[in-house]
């Protein structure tokens, strides 16, 4: 490649090969631990970390915080779906996004969709 020449991974095509075999959706958490560290790419189950020699090397740090981060939200707060002028339940379409190279979900409405559990959560 040329000097400053950048590149991007095509990344759903990674985990979608028709040759790829791998049982990572069947709670094999074995699996899962080896998937992500093996350097060779067909056999991992993620690449929002990159891929092979390029893997970032504290992903681990990044999914322990996220995981920290989500389960201390689950447990101090109530999700809840937003209401529509009926009362009746507002669920987005998670086929709806942008168009792009990168995309992302369209806006949708929202309105008081997270509660605190209790008083000692919210002091």
């Amino acid at each position: 490649m040329p000097c400053g020449m950048s590149g991007k991974s095509p990344l759903h095509n990674f985990p979608h090969a028709p040759s790829n075999t791998t049982t990572r959706y069947t709670y094999d958490f074995q699996t899962a631990s080896e998937a992500t560290s093996n350097p060779d790419a067909s056999k991992q189950d993620q690449f929002v970390f990159g891929a092979g020699r390029r893997v970032c090397q504290g992903m681990h740090i990044t999914k322990r915080s996220l995981f920290l981060a989500i389960s201390r939200l689950l447990w101090g707060f109530v999700f809840k779906k937003a209401l529509n002028a009926e009362w009746k339940e507002i669920t987005p379409d998670i086929e709806d996004l942008t168009k792009g190279l990168i995309v992302f979900p369209r806006l949708f409405r929202r309105g008081n969709w997270f509660y605190y559990k209790n008083t000692k959560v919210k002091d």
